[in-house]
């Protein structure tokens, strides 16, 4: 009970920090009934007391949804708090009608006709790799080749090496991390499979917002005709991400306020073809390509566009990886 009491104090000092929104906690069974619940939370939002049922977590899994939605069948207005919830989570307690806090003092709830959405505070103290080999920057990239190659997994290292670009004892060091996690069933002396493959790709998604994408940064850059990206000469072996990826990808986030870029060029060709001026938190951001499965189109493969958007906490964005997910991903991982 003292580590749920940790993480509630700390998601609500950071919701009141961030957000300005005040809450009171009460626990103790005269604040609510059953032995499912761990407390109650009254929110103050414009003069207003909400109170809500509350479950405590520290980093929700997918398996435990089916739980956490009986109990808001029958203890509803049902509020999740945790130190850390998962972007495909929040979706789905969104799209059930639960709401949630996090430790960063993100929120979302619904409460009588009010809806209070409120996303992009940053984790904090959130472990960027757990521990596990399997998420360092090398162990990413050779994730990321399984969940796009999922028969790679029983290649000879040699070749899940070269997929994936790194060196070959990483691939083994990576197969025992994914084991020792419970992403990795051996079927037999020769074969294995990949099993929670919903909750590896959040994984990966975190490992990748935190470890391996800042170490893919080449700079950041200005255009001064940006409303016409679209109309911008890529280079050779360069890709569209993020927002813009996402804008062709679905016909749907057509508004982009960054645009994201990855090359396997030179520096010198890209800035030189789309006309780039280095700028500190300019308008394009420019990354470099990791993966080898480069697709025959301009945009970036569906997994990488989908993490892209789902790690800028933004709703706009969130939407739009829901659509890529939905569409191109969903059948890989349920």
């Amino acid at each position: 009970m003292k580590q749920k009491m940790l993480i509630v104090e700390k998601a609500l000092r950071n919701l009141e920090t961030n957000t300005g929104i005040k809450a009171k906690w009460e626990t103790g069974k005269q604040a609510y009934r059953g032995d499912d619940l761990d407390g109650q939370v009254m929110l103050e939002i414009d003069k207003q007391t909400m109170p809500f049922n509350a479950l405590v977590r520290k980093e929700p899994r997918r398996y435990q949804l089916d739980s956490i939605l009986e109990t808001a069948d029958t203890l509803a207005p049902l509020i999740v708090i945790a130190e850390h919830i998962f972007p495909t989570l929040k979706t789905e307690l969104r799209n059930a009608g639960v709401g949630y806090i996090d430790g960063a003092g993100n929120i979302h709830i619904n409460y009588g006709g009010k809806l209070i959405w409120i996303e992009g505070q940053k984790m904090l103290d959130v472990a960027k790799s757990g521990g596990n080999r399997a998420f360092t920057k090398a162990g990413l990239k050779v994730v990321y080749a399984l969940l796009q190659q999922p028969d790679a997994l029983n290649l000879p290292y040699r070749e899940l090496a070269q997929i994936a670009d790194v060196a070959i004892g990483t691939v083994n060091i990576v197969l025992n991390g994914l084991k020792e996690a419970g992403f990795l069933l051996q079927l037999n002396k020769k074969e294995m499979t990949l099993r929670n493959r919903r909750e590896l790709l959040e994984k990966w998604v975190e490992g990748y917002r935190n470890v391996l994408k800042p170490a893919l940064l080449i700079g950041a850059y200005q255009i001064n005709d940006f409303q016409n990206w679209k109309e911008l000469d890529l280079p050779e072996h360069t890709y569209w991400g993020g927002e813009p990826a996402g804008a062709l990808a679905t016909g749907y986030l057509n508004n982009p306020e960054q645009l994201t870029v990855y090359t396997a060029e030179p520096k010198s060709v890209l800035m030189k073809r789309m006309r780039l001026v280095p700028k500190a938190n300019g308008n394009v951001w420019v990354y470099q390509v990791f993966w080898k499965d480069m697709p025959n189109r301009s945009i970036t493969p569906h997994l990488i566009t989908y993490a892209d958007l789902i790690i800028t906490d933004d709703p706009r964005c969130i939407e739009t990886a829901e659509m890529i997910y939905n569409d191109n991903l969903k059948a890989r991982f349920e």
